[in-house]
This record gives C-alpha cells, sequence and structure tokens, in this order.
C-alpha cells in the first residue's frame, strides 16, 4: 500500500477519534450543566423548606419584616447596642410588638409620651425573633451571592423581603446600624439597586 494512503488513512481515524473525543467532552459538559442547573433549583427548594419550617418554630419572625420597617434610625441604634429600647408605635401595630416580645399583657411593658420602653427578657425576646429572621435571609442570599441556588428562584421566591417596587428597602435602615454583619443581604441590595438605576437611566434616555 503506498505510504500516502497510509499516513491518509491514519491521519483520518485520527481525526475521527478526536472528534468522537470532542462530543463525548460536549456531551459530558451539557450533562454537567443540566445536573448543575439541578442542583441549584433543589438548593432553593431546600432553602423554602427551610423558610417554611423556621416559620412553623418561630411565628413570631412572620412579624419580623413589618416591625423592620417602623423601626426609625434611632430605634435601630438602640437595637444592636443597647440593652433596652424605646420606641413609639400606633395602636394598630402596638399588638405586633407584644407578639415579638411574647408578651402575654401589655401592661407588662411600660409606656410613655416617648412610646413603648421594651427592656429585659422582652427585649431579648424582641431581639432575638428580628435576628433570626435576618440571619434566615442571610442564609438565602449567601446562596444567591455563591450561585449555589438559582438566583432567578431566589429573587422571585424571596427578594420582596428587601424589596417590592425597587425603590423601597425596609431593611436599609436596621442594616446600616450594623455595618460588619449580614454581607449578603447588603451585597444582593446592592445589586437590586444598581440595576434600578440603570433601568431609570434607559428610561430617561428613552423620553429624551
Amino acid at each position: 500500500m503506498n505510504c500516502s494512503i497510509i499516513q491518509w488513512l491514519t491521519l483520518g481515524a485520527l481525526i475521527v477519534t478526536v472528534a468522537y473525543t470532542l462530543i463525548q467532552v460536549c456531551i459530558m459538559k451539557k450533562q454537567y450543566q443540566n445536573d448543575h442547573e439541578r442542583s441549584r433549583r433543589e438548593n432553593v427548594i431546600d432553602l423554602q423548606k427551610l423558610w417554611i419550617e423556621t416559620l412553623k418554630s418561630d411565628k413570631a419572625i412572620g412579624h419580623a419584616r413589618a416591625f423592620i420597617k417602623l423601626m426609625n434610625t434611632d430605634v435601630c441604634r438602640q437595637f444592636w447596642s443597647e440593652k433596652e429600647m424605646i420606641m413609639l408605635i400606633d395602636t394598630k401595630n402596638k399588638q405586633m410588638l407584644f407578639d415579638l416580645c411574647e408578651c402575654d399583657k401589655c401592661e407588662e411593658i411600660s409606656s410613655s409620651d416617648d412610646g413603648y420602653k421594651v427592656e429585659g427578657k422582652y427585649f431579648i425576646t424582641l431581639r432575638r425573633h428580628i435576628v433570626n429572621y435576618l440571619n434566615l435571609l442571610e442564609v438565602i442570599f449567601t446562596a444567591w451571592v455563591n450561585s449555589v441556588g438559582d438566583k432567578d428562584m431566589i429573587d422571585t421566591e424571596f427578594g420582596c423581603h428587601i424589596t417590592t417596587d425597587g425603590l423601597n428597602y425596609p431593611l436599609d435602615t436596621i442594616l446600616s446600624a450594623t455595618p460588619i454583619y449580614f454581607p449578603s443581604i447588603k451585597k444582593y441590595t446592592l445589586d437590586k439597586k444598581e440595576i434600578e438605576n440603570r433601568k431609570q437611566k434607559e428610561e430617561k434616555k428613552d423620553i429624551k
């Protein structure tokens, strides 16, 4: 057999082998990507289960989000750095305060013109519920920051705890009073704000 023919046959066999190997690599890569995406979705489902189980075991957490909206800068400072806090709260929301404090009788928390004074065991209990809520969100958004959970699913399921309209961020006040904690919540919040800022700039360009 002519030497050149043998060389061509050898080259052809090599090309087929390389092509087959590349196809196998592509298939394996696709399978890996599919498995990875499925794993990320499953991780979010696990986070949803964690959320539900936590709410079952600590029902007062359900009030935490709404209560945080009522906390001004001074109250948030007291919350993190003091052993008590004084807070003005209207009649329709005072039951929420008592629930977070696990207070059976409203008389157990003293009130004055300055507001309700939460101290002692009631302050510890109130802070525990709110910190549990923030810790739970931190776990969830740590999965978002590190891409171990599907980002779109996390955004859909839990983004409302950070903002509902891209303009108001109810956790900003309490988080700004504690600069060293909850980095993942802050990273997610910053990302949402940047997206909203770009959106507003694009809208202004369209108007012009």
